[in-house]
């Protein structure tokens, strides 16, 4: 038994030790197959692409001699290889290098452009059988010519499924697909340019789908020209177990041109593509210039911008605005930088926000810039948010085209206001918002306010508006009124005061105050739970619902006073009568009437002075003076007053005729005592008096009552 037992332990040891030499040498092979060999391309390369310093000249030969796993880098300059050439399952070729990197994430292909060139007499990519794990990225492919022989001038892909990133397509030339020719394939095609490229003879002036399905993201197709169909991309199939149904992401099509249909695309027979979050504008077309369908094609398009309008969920009718589309690729000439021309202008954009989070997500655009906020229409996100929290400190205007959703009305560094859709007539087209910062502290209203204008149908749109202000801005106007707008967040009594006055129409002078505006008056008591404090941007947020749209300003009170008076002063010296007094602010004010009194009970006009505020209206602090001899106040309150004293009997005798004869008498005797009389000072009278305002309506408001100081 023991010998049985030491010979099956001298045999266990043997199993362990064969299976740790097996299991080595897997490892070692894993190792080794794990291991990717890079080969180095430049222009003038004669080695044999081991290195940077050995670079080989070939591009053909590397992607050859290449395994899978293997990469071939590609360092900037223009490449004429002799005869078309093809990807490799396995292999990733990589454009856009300066020639010094020793990591991937160290290039950049759009400042080190790797261009193979056709030289316009061959196709440039041609691939058969290859499925994604065959990449080309960051290479230029331009002047490939197909002739009449081959589809497509840039790339044909048979029966391939390959991935394309990061490259552009230009100038390239076929009967079919100049810029690339699918047929029974579905390759994935991301942050990719197609420009200049021709259909000779036929349709695709960009990209010709037949049986084929590609998957197209953060892609631009400008400047493609057909012969026939289809500037952009034609999709056809023949039955429909193979569609053409490409599905097409955050992708800009603008400025193709179709000799006969679809200046953008061409869809044909069983044809479904999707399209999300992109844009068609400003294409060109006999007949239709954006998509057009034929024989039973349908796409499914939504969150897009088509010229024309297209039926779907969030879709567009509208120019998106591009920053310089006339110059898409931007004054360096360089695709894919920060001077692209079909960027969105920053916040004006009507297709900013205006998108949907993609399946699968997007989360950087053709840039590389972060996706933002909600997902912008187009290959461009806006690199400025359009929801900025600061609030300007100067006069601003805006103008938007209202959507369907919350609208900021921004100028890029400062917000507005927002603006949403609400009501039966909601409010759209063209919109403008001006908000105002006076200088001066207004006692009747907010120093902010606003002004908010669509194009067309100004009284009649409704829609949901927030205003915003700052805590300061409160705090200023409560300095000069009892009644108090909120303090901070909890301060319930003062959200309860707040008011909105909405003045129709607009502003006569553009000053944008209340007095400007000629139409009708309404008081808005917006709900309190809608009045915010958003301590995060550190502003209020009033919102609140409107029909008609116009000036708006912020209050505490119901009636709002034409005139806020300030100091009022009369004092009688060198027998002269003075009477001086401020208005810190004039609404639609016409004139003023000074009135004395004897008792400050009743009061006598004895001058008129005219507003000194432009059209009537003032947001500044404005001075009046008037001087008089003192013997107005004397006539008035002396010998006027006897003589009415005289004159009282005779009127109870002969009732109502004469008294009234007796007020007649009295008011012109102080008429020719205003004009005649002098009297040197009375210390020992008193006189009050006031002042009158008088609007252009004929309204009055009186000021405070003062004692004339002798």
């Amino acid at each position: 038994m023991k010998k049985n037992y030491a010979k099956m332990t001298i045999q266990n040891q043997e199993n362990a030790l064969l299976r740790k030499i097996c299991l080595l040498a897997f490892c070692c092979l894993c190792i080794s197959q794990g291991y990717a060999t890079i080969r180095y391309v430049a222009p003038s390369g004669s080695g044999n692409g081991s290195s940077w310093l050995n670079a080989s000249g070939d591009i053909a030969a590397m992607i050859s001699a290449s395994a899978p796993g293997d990469e071939v880098w590609i360092k900037k300059g223009t490449y004429t290889p002799a005869a078309t050439l093809g990807m490799k399952n396995g292999v990733a070729i990589y454009g856009g290098f300066a020639g010094t990197e020793v990591q991937l994430s160290e290039r950049n292909f759009a400042t080190n452009p790797t261009i193979i060139n056709g030289q316009g007499n061959k196709l440039v990519f041609s691939n058969s059988s290859l499925d994604a794990t065959a990449v080309l990225d960051g290479c230029t492919i331009s002047n490939g010519y197909g002739g009449f022989a081959a589809d497509g001038g840039g790339m044909s892909n048979y029966t391939s499924q390959v991935t394309i990133r990061n490259c552009v397509f230009a100038n390239n030339k076929a009967v079919y697909g100049g810029g690339m020719y699918n047929s029974n394939s579905n390759p994935t095609i991301s942050n990719c340019v197609f420009a200049g490229n021709q259909s000779l003879y036929n349709s695709g002036g960009a990209m010709y789908n037949s049986n084929s399905s590609p998957n197209i993201s953060n892609s631009v197709f400008t400047g493609n020209s057909s012969a026939a169909h289809a500037g952009a991309i034609h999709n056809t199939s023949s039955y429909s177990p193979r569609p053409a149904s490409p599905t097409i992401t955050n992708c800009v099509f603008t400025g193709n041109t179709a000799a006969d249909n679809g200046g953008a695309m061409y869809n044909y027979n069983y044809s479904y593509p999707t399209i999300t979050n992109s844009i068609i504008y400003g294409n060109t077309a006999r007949l239709i210039a954006s998509i057009s369908n034929s024989g039973g094609a349908t796409p499914i398009i939504n969150y897009s911008d088509i010229q024309g309008g297209y039926a779907g969920t969030g879709n567009l009718d509208t120019d998106p605005l591009f920053v310089n589309a006339t110059t898409p690729a931007g004054s360096d000439g360089i695709w894919m930088t920060a001077d692209d021309g079909l960027a969105l202008f920053p916040c004006s954009s009507p297709v900013i926000n205006m998108g949907t989070t993609p399946t699968p997500a997007l989360p950087t655009d053709i840039l590389g810039n972060a996706r933002v906020e909600t997902y912008d229409m187009g290959a461009y996100e806006s690199s400025t948010s359009a929801n900025s929290t600061a609030l300007s400190d100067v006069a601003i205007s805006v103008t938007k085209i209202q959507q369907p959703i919350t609208n900021y009305f921004s100028d890029c560094l400062h917000n507005v206001c927002t603006i949403m859709q609400n009501g039966s007539n909601p409010v759209r087209n063209t919109v403008t918002a001006k908000v105002w910062i006076d200088n001066t502290q207004n006692p009747q209203f907010v120093k902010r306010h606003y002004e908010i204008t669509p194009a067309d149908q100004p009284n009649d749109y409704g829609g949901t508006v927030t205003l915003y202000f700052t805590q300061q801005e409160f705090t200023d106007f409560n300095a000069v009124n009892t009644v108090k707008l909120p303090t901070s967040a909890i301060d319930a009594a003062g959200k309860a005061n707040l008011l909105i006055e909405k003045r129709s129409g607009v502003s006569t002078n553009g000053s944008g105050l209340p007095g400007t505006y000629t139409g009708t008056i309404e008081t808005i008591n917006p709900v309190d739970a809608n009045i915010i404090w958003n301590a995060n941007s550190a502003r209020w947020e009033v919102t609140f619902d409107v029909r008609g749209f116009s000036g708006f300003f912020v209050k505490t009170q119901l009636i709002s006073l034409p005139v806020s008076f300030g100091a009022l002063s009369a004092s009688i010296q060198n027998n002269k009568l003075t009477v001086n007094w401020q208005t810190l602010s004039e609404i639609n004010n016409d004139h003023f009437e000074i009135e004395a009194s004897q008792d400050g009970v009743n009061f006598t006009t004895i001058a008129t002075v005219t507003s000194k505020a432009q059209d009537g209206n003032s947001s500044t602090t404005l001075q009046y003076s008037w001087e008089a001899d003192s013997g107005a106040l004397v006539a008035f309150s002396g010998l006027g007053i006897v003589l009415l004293i005289l004159l009282l009997p005779v009127a109870h005798r002969y009732k109502k005729q004469l008294l009234m004869v007796s007020v007649v008498l009295f008011m012109t005797f102080i008429s020719c005592s205003k004009r005649t009389d002098s009297l040197a000072e009375n210390t020992g009278d008193k006189y009050f008096i006031r002042i009158a305002q008088v609007d252009k309506d004929g309204g009055k408001t009186y000021s405070k009552m003062v004692r004339v100081v002798n």
